[in-house]
C-alpha cells in the first residue's frame, strides 16, 4: 500500500513538474525573436548592408576586423504603428543607428511586417549620415520619416538644419520610396 502511494505521489509530482516548466514564460532568444508574438525591436536580428546585426537591450558593438575601432548599432526609436501593406495588422517602422567609430553616424529606416506568428523585418534602408530625426509615422499605408540634413552644399560638419520628409510605402513585401507628388 505504502508502495502505490509513493508511486501515486511520484507521478503527481512529475506530471506536475512538467506543466510547471512548459507554463514558466521566458524571453526568446535573438534567433527567435521574429516567431514571436511579443516583438521586441530592441533585441532583435536586422541586416545592414548585408551584415546581421542583433542587437541585445538595444545595442550591437562589433569590433572591426583588423582595426582597434568598433561599429555600434543602436535602437534610436521614432517607432511608428500601424498598417502598411493592407492586411488590419499593426506593422512597425523605427530608426536604428550606426556609429562605425569615424565621424558618421548613419541612421536607418527598418520597417517590420506583423504576421500570424510574429513580425517580419523587410529591410533597413539608409536615410543619411549625421542627420537629426525627428518623428517617423504610418498615416493611410504610408511611412513617413522626417528629419534635419544639410544642404549638398554644406560640409559634414555644420549641424542639420533643412527639414526633409521621405515617404515610403510596402508592395510585394518590398519597401519602396514614393517620389513625386507623394514623395520628395
Amino acid at each position: 500500500m505504502k508502495r502505490n502511494v509513493v508511486i501515486v505521489i511520484f507521478i503527481v509530482v512529475f506530471i506536475g513538474g512538467i506543466f510547471w516548466t512548459k507554463s514558466k514564460v521566458s524571453a526568446p532568444s535573438p534567433e527567435n525573436i521574429l516567431k514571436s508574438n511579443t516583438f521586441d525591436l530592441k533585441n532583435a536580428t536586422y541586416d545592414i548592408d548585408g551584415v546581421k546585426i542583433t542587437l541585445k537591450d538595444g545595442q550591437n558593438e562589433q569590433k572591426v576586423p583588423g582595426s582597434v575601432t568598433t561599429t555600434t548599432t543602436s535602437y534610436f526609436g521614432n517607432e511608428s504603428k500601424g498598417d502598411v501593406n493592407g492586411d488590419k495588422k499593426e506593422d512597425n517602422a523605427f530608426l536604428l543607428v550606426q556609429d562605425g567609430g569615424g565621424t558618421g553616424l548613419f541612421t536607418y529606416l527598418v520597417v517590420a511586417l506583423k504576421n500570424n506568428e510574429g513580425y517580419d523585418i523587410l529591410s533597413t534602408i539608409f536615410l543619411g549620415d549625421r542627420i537629426a530625426p525627428q518623428n517617423t509615422e504610418i498615416k493611410n499605408g504610408i511611412i513617413v520619416v522626417n528629419y534635419a540634413d544639410r544642404l549638398p552644399t554644406e560640409p559634414m560638419s555644420a549641424q542639420p538644419s533643412i527639414g526633409v520628409s521621405r515617404t515610403f510605402k510596402v508592395e510585394s513585401d518590398k519597401v519602396i520610396e514614393i517620389k513625386g507628388e507623394f514623395g520628395n
